[in-house]
């Protein structure tokens, strides 16, 4: 549960706060392999275009129909730390995003409790 979040939490840094200080440069496989990004002072390392495959399903009979493997196109730069609980909380404060469901913040608390505390 807990490493779900974690990486729901970096995808919503990396989707909603950007990839990088400068936006005009269009990030390719030659582009840095490591960044300080300026806004933050984070370290950030070059994550490349990969391949991934669709969930699963079912047809209508039971049968096992393969998701699709596709190319996650493009390239983007991410933390190389994790995000803490107080850096999303930060982030939501100072963006105004609103996730889609609520954040269960008390379940969240034995795991990092002085964050919690300190930015409620």
């Amino acid at each position: 549960m807990v490493q779900r979040f974690v990486v729901v939490l970096l995808l919503l840094m990396v989707g909603f706060v950007g990839c990088g200080g400068d936006k005009t440069k269009k990030i390719t496989k030659d582009s840095p392999k490591k960044i300080t990004w300026d806004k933050d002072g984070a370290e950030m390392v070059l994550i490349p275009a990969s391949f991934a495959r669709t969930k699963d399903t079912y047809d209508e009979f039971g049968d096992l129909v393969p998701g699709k493997v596709v190319e996650v196109t493009g390239f983007l730069y991410m933390d190389t730390t994790e995000v803490t609980v107080g850096q999303f909380k930060e982030f939501l404060k100072s963006s105004g995003y609103k996730p889609e469901k609520p954040i269960p913040w008390a379940e969240l608390y034995q795991y990092s409790p002085n964050d919690i505390c300190d930015l409620a």
